[in-house]
């Protein structure tokens, strides 16, 4: 999962830190939660895509610098094309 995850944490960091390779360690996934779009029993929408009540994903990832900085970056995939993409991140 790392792995698939690896362009879009690169590029969030390349965004967050403003460094071109930035460089990281000890990643880890911290927490993979299901998600539905459409929560409300009345609204009946057509469960094709996560824009249309189908179920996404929120990934966490944590990961170190070398400056001792730890980052928490939270990955949502709710787009119609499922892609990854930074939601929230927190530097610690």
């Amino acid at each position: 999962m790392l792995q698939q995850l690896y362009p879009v944490i690169r590029s969030s960091l390349q965004d967050i830190l403003h460094e071109t390779y930035p460089s990281f360690g000890c990643e880890r996934i911290l927490s993979i939660n299901e998600r539905t779009t459409v929560t409300e029993d009345d609204h009946h929408a057509s469960p094709v895509d996560a824009m249309h009540g189908a179920s996404y994903f929120e990934i966490t990832v944590g990961l170190c610098k070398g400056s001792g900085e730890k980052i928490e970056l939270r990955f949502k995939n709710d787009t119609p094309t499922a892609q990854y993409y930074l939601d929230l991140f927190h530097v610690r």
